[in-house]
């Protein structure tokens, strides 16, 4: 499995990106604002995007949208330290498929991984 990680905070995508080769899903890319975030997908097209929503200049928001233009399909997963509930109301038409709150509830996390590799195609 692929992913790759959008946040402006350059040392949470260093220690996500260890968590996540530790679990064994290959990082791609790394992105630190909406736009660059947006623009990695499409050229590598992951099996799995962590893309938190709180960046300056083009945000989570931004590139979520931009994700959806691009493939409806796309596996987005939401991290974020705002509130649950704006969040979710705020992305609700371009409906992530998880939300997690910083810091990142690993059981949550291994969760919404595990699922995500039952689905893809072996």
């Amino acid at each position: 499995m692929s992913a790759i990680i959008v946040d402006d905070n350059k040392e949470v995508c260093e220690a996500f990106a260890e968590y996540l080769k530790m679990e064994g899903i290959r990082v791609l890319g790394v992105a630190h604002d909406g736009k660059s975030g947006a623009k990695t997908f499409r050229k590598v097209r992951p099996d799995i995007v962590f893309l938190d929503v709180a960046m300056p200049e083009y945000d989570g928001y931004y590139a979520l949208r931009s994700i959806r233009d691009c493939d409806q399909d796309a596996f987005v997963v939401v991290l974020t330290a705002c509130n649950y509930e704006d969040v979710e109301e705020r992305t609700r038409d371009v409906r992530p498929d998880g939300i997690i709150i910083k810091p990142c509830n690993t059981r949550k996390l291994r969760q919404i991984i595990e699922a995500r590799k039952a689905a893809l195609p072996a």
